[in-house]
């Protein structure tokens, strides 16, 4: 098991914390900090040993504690989950109420467990293509990505009046309320919550706009320069420690490319920002850089993006590549950045491969395919 902490217990043993905690003795909490992927399995299946552990943890008079179970509160079924999450969400400690809310507006948009509404969707415009020809079946989906497209926009402008009117409210209230009123963690949180919603219903709209097959030459070189001062400006708005990383543009000349500039330009630029935030909080002995270089060839062209951030586990980065939107392990991220990156490159038909070791950095491979 990968603990939070070096005395956590290992992976044999969270069903003897759970009898023990049952059982009335105490268990050191430090040894209550971990994060189990058979507890999480557990969890996901429903366990009634695993929920019962799960309730206690986020009960635990240590924060700590509470936060590491936060941290594997989406693996809850629906039926134990929203219980916890409110329990989470009211916690004391700034932190761990943060985070539950956050996990709770991300389940509102994960996968269920029913087949997922685009594969239908995908398996009805085949049933369309056989029957009617394969200019039906685009006909279709055009009209089916307007329409969608069409409402979302609504639903969009809805949201962002409600919550131009949130910020306003706490912006008013950070200013009249001073620090040491109790009512002033209240006012940082609606605000911090509303920072949050913002982006998320911006990479919402992002994620489900329709695609146009719109391609224009673009310098890679200039398009990686652009997404590089994009992506620092977004990550040290929120975590100003990442503006010291730096960028080597490992290349011998530059490359023109036939491409969506657009679509090419938002994914460059969610991946460079995963990368400049890596470096958050914490402390390098060599200089914080992103290297970024070209492999170039007949049929595609290859963007290679190196850090040597913090890297990612081998269980966070399981569920990464799944590329499900709404998922983060990452503190105020939505969990749409890669989805995002990962769909506009499908789109074109290209790959995106993702490697990293925690700790050592991450490598991302962006795979696309010339015309």
């Amino acid at each position: 098991m990968k603990s939070l902490h070096p005395t956590g217990v290992n992976s044999d043993c969270w069903r003897s914390v759970e009898e023990k905690l049952g059982l009335g003795i105490q268990v050191p909490w430090k040894d209550c900090c971990f994060r189990d992927s058979n507890f999480v399995k557990a969890l996901r299946d429903g366990d009634d040993s695993a929920v019962s552990l799960f309730n206690r943890l986020i009960r635990h008079s240590h924060w700590q504690v509470r936060y590491a179970a936060c941290k594997m509160l989406h693996a809850l079924p629906n039926r134990a989950f929203f219980a916890a999450a409110t329990v989470l969400a009211d916690d004391r400690s700034q932190k761990v109420s943060r985070a539950a809310r956050q996990i709770s507006l991300r389940r509102t948009i994960q996968l269920s467990d029913s087949p997922s509404p685009y594969v239908r969707l995908n398996e009805r415009l085949r049933d369309i293509e056989k029957t009617f020809g394969a200019d039906a079946a685009t006909a279709t989906a055009q009209y089916a990505e307007d329409m969608t497209s069409q409402q979302i926009r609504v639903i969009v402008h809805d949201i962002r009046t409600i919550l131009a009117s949130i910020k306003r409210a706490s912006a008013h209230f950070s200013k009249v309320v001073r620090p040491e009123h109790p009512l002033r963690r209240d006012v940082e949180a609606i605000k911090h919550d509303a920072e949050f919603l913002e982006r998320l219903v911006r990479d919402m709209t992002e994620y489900s706009r329709p695609f146009r097959r719109l391609r224009s030459t673009s310098s890679c070189q200039a398009l990686i320069h652009t997404a590089f001062r994009l992506a620092r400006e977004a990550a040290v708005s929120r975590f100003p420690d990442t503006g010291r990383v730096n960028l080597i543009l490992d290349i011998e000349k530059d490359v023109r490319l036939r491409a969506s500039r657009s679509r090419l330009l938002i994914s460059l630029t969610n991946i460079i920002q995963n990368a400049i935030e890596s470096y958050e909080g914490i402390a390098l002995e060599q200089e914080a850089i992103i290297r970024i270089c070209f492999l170039d060839s007949e049929s595609k062209l290859s963007i290679n993006i190196t850090d040597n951030g913090r890297g990612i586990d081998a269980e966070d980065l399981s569920e990464i590549l799944a590329f499900v939107p709404g998922r983060s392990s990452k503190r105020g991220g939505t969990g749409y950045g890669l989805p995002i990156a990962y769909r506009n490159i499908l789109a074109d038909g290209g790959k995106l491969h993702i490697s990293s070791d925690r700790n050592r950095g991450t490598v991302v491979i962006l795979d696309i395919l010339k015309e």
